[in-house]
C-alpha cells in the first residue's frame, strides 16, 4: 500500500477521526474540571543519635559512626515499606487505613525522604508526625535490653505540602495523545472490516 492510499484512509474517515480526537479531548476536560483534591507531602527523616558517650579514643573522624547511621537509615527504609509500620502509622494518625500513595528511600547517611498523598493537607501534617513517633517507638524497643546512651533517634523537619492535582496542560496532552491512538486504530480496523 502506498502512503497516498494510506492517506486516503484516514481522509475518508476523518469525521470518525476527529470525533473520536474531541471526545478524548472532553473526556480530559471534565476529568480535569471534577478530579478530587489531592496533596502532597514530602518529609525529611534525619538519623542521628539520642546522647553522646565520652570516649578518649581516636573516632577516625566520625567515619564508623556515619557507616552505622547509613545502615540505621536504610532499616528505617525497610520498617516504612512494610504494611505493618504502615497501618500503625496510620491508626496513630488517626486514619482508618494506610495512605494507598506512599515511598521512602534514603538520600544519604542519614537522610531519608518520605512523600506520601492524601485528599487533606492538615491529614498530612498529622501524619508526618504519627510517622516520626512510630519510627522513634519501634527504634526504642530495639534499644530497651541494652539500653545505650547513644541509641538511634529520627528527628525531622516540617512537611513541605504541595498540590498533586493533574495539571491542565498533562490531562490535556494525554487526552490528546490517547485520542490519535484509539483514532487512528479505530479508522484502520473499520477500514479491515469493510474490506
Amino acid at each position: 500500500m502506498e502512503l497516498r492510499e494510506f492517506i486516503g484512509i484516514f481522509a475518508k474517515d476523518k469525521k470518525v477521526f476527529c470525533r473520536i480526537i474531541l471526545g478524548m479531548l472532553l473526556l480530559g476536560l471534565l476529568t480535569f474540571r471534577f478530579q478530587p483534591d489531592r496533596y502532597q507531602a514530602t518529609l525529611v527523616l534525619n538519623v542521628t543519635r539520642s546522647g553522646v558517650v565520652p570516649s578518649n579514643d581516636y573516632r577516625y573522624d566520625q567515619f564508623y559512626r556515619l557507616q552505622a547511621d547509613e545502615r540505621y537509615a536504610d532499616t528505617i527504609v525497610s520498617w516504612l515499606g512494610t504494611t505493618g509500620m504502615q497501618t500503625d502509622i496510620a491508626a496513630k494518625a488517626g486514619m482508618k487505613a494506610p495512605l494507598t500513595s506512599f515511598s521512602a528511600k534514603r538520600l544519604s547517611s542519614q537522610m531519608i525522604t518520605v512523600a506520601y498523598v492524601s485528599g487533606s493537607s492538615a491529614r498530612l501534617r498529622e501524619y508526618a508526625g504519627a510517622l516520626v513517633t512510630t519510627v522513634n517507638d519501634e527504634s526504642a524497643r530495639l534499644n530497651a535490653q541494652a539500653k545505650d546512651a547513644d541509641w538511634f533517634t529520627v528527628v525531622a523537619d516540617e512537611p513541605v505540602v504541595a498540590s498533586a492535582d493533574f495539571s491542565f496542560a498533562i490531562l490535556l496532552a494525554g487526552s490528546l495523545a490517547l485520542g490519535l491512538f484509539v483514532a487512528f486504530w479505530t479508522v484502520l480496523i473499520r477500514r479491515y472490516w469493510k474490506g
